[in-house]
């Protein structure tokens, strides 16, 4: 191979040739002599091997060019790398590097193997011999000096940064589970942790800062790979919720991660790196499958997280499958293929650290509603009990007293008797809000609509109270309205019901009944009590508002809310008015009916 001055790299693929030594035994002399050398088409890829393999390649140095060169093995984890190049004796002069070689003795301190060449004119034949635990995986180049310092620079640049994201993503999920405390939060850390060290101890950076030696950069690299399927087994469990959708495959799903994890990072660590790493790549990648599997069936369900879940996860499911296929020899060494883990790795690591921080938030507002709806059941609840309590009393002491003098005049028994019908009635309006506002919950099942008599409903609306105390006035009319009777009857009575409770027993109150010249159906409740305050016309529709007029007067809150409801489902508006001369006109009005103008039922 023929060098030029003008060349800043040369990538030596394709313009090697190899030899395999299995028992790790020959002498370069010998390794010189032998005839069975075969060209290597690609970058030396020959996955986890206990054989020594030996390269060859003859350079060609131009007169006058530049003779200083640097000879790069891109993979910080190769740990016995000997360069034998021919000097004029005929001896073969050899210069070592590697993990298993003290950094003392290594031409360069650098983060890979990487030696200084000086190639005078002429043709020059060099040799190389490697050996390691890990993969024995490596793309071969010369550079230029100045070309070499480049790339080192640019190397340190994207490193930070890739480790700048993830220190984030580990600060931030760490904060986000002390805050929280939702584990989901913690095992992202943990693995985001995992994944950063074994990054880190691949790529070489810190056996260059600190010299650790080739048995504790192993142990501790099995181990951030073992306990990372631990961790992200964890995180993906919570994550697509399995507990809820799954609870026994959740439960095997632990044991047998955190098992094959935690016997493959102590095996890998302290018994033999070589054999046990295939096994956990291997077993990494049917956990992909199977954890993919699942989440195909959880979007079918239309579970929403396992759609962000397949994308991400399928994204770094390739690149731990680029990477394992590196391992193995069957896809050679690249800058795409040695680094496209940690670029997947990073980037399923910040779409899913943001995703649960974002589920949380979600979770948390659902939390917070379901919190407020519960709370509100209790407050209920507790109005309730408090308004049974009175009316249960007045038929306790009636019925005590009927029951003591059993000979009492016709007129006290009869107003006892009284007492005990207005008291049940009072419990029955309030059980019938009760039982309206459980139905009004489910808006879209609320409606049960139908065609009526509408006179004859107005009339029967009316019925509760005597002719004296509530007159009623209709103007024209349609003889029949589509709606729900039943709930629009709730709407009328608690109208009255409300306007009875705040005027004089002497007053009258009217039900006014018309249709407006748009075709609405406009029904008004006057009466001329205490009325409604300016400032509290805004709120009176509230659930649970309960105005200064109405302290200490019986009643839940609900009446009114329920009839804005009510009047809204049915399409229509509703609103409160003072009346001329003191109190207060409620006035709600209905669309026209489609049954009565094109045959169709209204439906809301």
């Amino acid at each position: 191979m023929s060098l030029s001055s003008h060349q800043v790299r040369v990538d030596l693929r394709g313009h090697l040739e190899w030899l395999q030594d299995d028992a790790a035994r020959w002498r370069p002399d010998e390794v010189a002599a032998r005839t069975d050398w075969r060209a290597l088409p690609g970058e030396p890829s020959f996955g986890f091997t206990r054989a020594a393999v030996w390269l060859r390649v003859t350079l060609h140095q131009p007169e006058g060019a530049d003779r200083d060169w640097r000879l790069v093995f891109n993979n910080a984890l190769l740990e016995d790398v000997r360069l034998y190049e021919l000097e004029a004796s005929g001896q073969w002069r050899e210069t070592r590097a590697g993990q298993a070689v003290p950094r003392a003795l290594w031409p360069m301190q650098t983060r890979s193997p990487t030696f200084r060449l000086s190639l005078p004119p002429g043709q020059h034949t060099l040799m190389v011999r490697l050996a390691t635990r890990p993969s024995l995986s490596s793309t071969v180049s010369l550079w230029r000096p100045e070309g070499y310092r480049l790339e080192v620079a640019h190397e340190a640049l994207g490193t930070g940064a890739l480790m700048g994201v993830y220190v984030l993503v580990i600060l931030f999920q760490f904060a986000f589970w002390l805050i929280s405390r939702e584990s989901v939060g913690f095992w992202c850390a943990a693995y985001a942790l995992c994944s950063m060290v074994a990054v880190l101890v691949s790529a070489g950076h810190p056996q260059a800062a600190f010299g650790w030696s080739a048995s504790f950069s192993l142990s501790l690299l099995g181990l951030s790979l073992g306990f990372s399927l631990v961790a992200v087994a964890r995180f993906a469990g919570l994550l697509l919720e399995l507990p809820r959708h799954a609870p026994r495959w959740a439960a095997w799903h632990l044991r047998v991660t955190t098992a094959i994890g935690t016997s493959a990072a102590i095996l890998a660590a302290w018994v033999d790196y070589r054999m046990v790493m295939p096994v956990l790549q291997a077993s990494t990648l049917l956990w992909l499958l199977a954890i993919n599997g699942v989440a195909i069936w959880l979007a079918f369900r239309r579970f929403r997280p396992a759609y962000l879940f397949l994308l991400t996860l399928g994204v770094y499911g390739f690149g731990v499958l680029v990477r394992f296929l590196r391992n193995l020899g069957v896809i050679d060494p690249g800058w795409l293929t040695d680094n496209i883990y940690q670029l997947t790795s990073i980037f399923h690591l910040l779409v899913l650290s943001s995703f649960v921080a974002l589920r949380y938030g979600t979770l948390k507002r659902e939390l917070t509603v379901a919190q407020a709806a519960h709370q509100e059941q209790r407050d209920f609840m507790a109005l309730v009990s408090h308004e049974f309590r009175t009316p249960l009393a007045i038929i306790n002491t009636s019925a005590q007293q009927l029951a003591r003098n059993l000979q009492a005049p016709v007129e006290r028994t009869l107003t006892r008797c009284t007492n005990i019908q207005q008291a049940a009635r009072r419990m029955s309006n309030l059980m019938d809000d009760y039982l309206s506002l459980d139905r009004l919950e489910g808006a879209e099942r609320a409606l049960q609509v139908q065609s009526f008599d509408l006179p004859e409903w107005l009339e029967d609306a009316a019925a509760d109270w005597p002719p004296e105390r509530v007159a009623l006035d209709i103007d024209e009319v349609p003889a029949r309205w589509t709606g729900d009777p039943k709930l629009l009857h709730i709407v009328v009575r608690n109208l009255l019901t409300n306007a009875d409770r705040h005027s004089p027993p002497d007053q009258e109150i009217t039900l006014q009944a018309d249709v407006r010249d748009n075709g609405d159906l406009r029904v008004r409740v006057i009466d001329h009590g205490e009325g409604v305050a300016d400032d509290e016309l805004p709120q009176v529709f509230k659930k649970y508002f309960r105005g200064r007029s109405a302290q200490g007067k019986p009643g839940a809150g609900l009446g009114l809310y329920m009839v804005e409801r009510i009047v809204r489902l049915h399409g229509g508006r509703i609103r409160a008015l003072p009346t001329p001369g003191g109190g207060a006109t409620f006035e709600f009005r209905l669309p026209p009916d489609p049954a009565g103008e094109e045959g169709v039922r209204f439906a809301g």
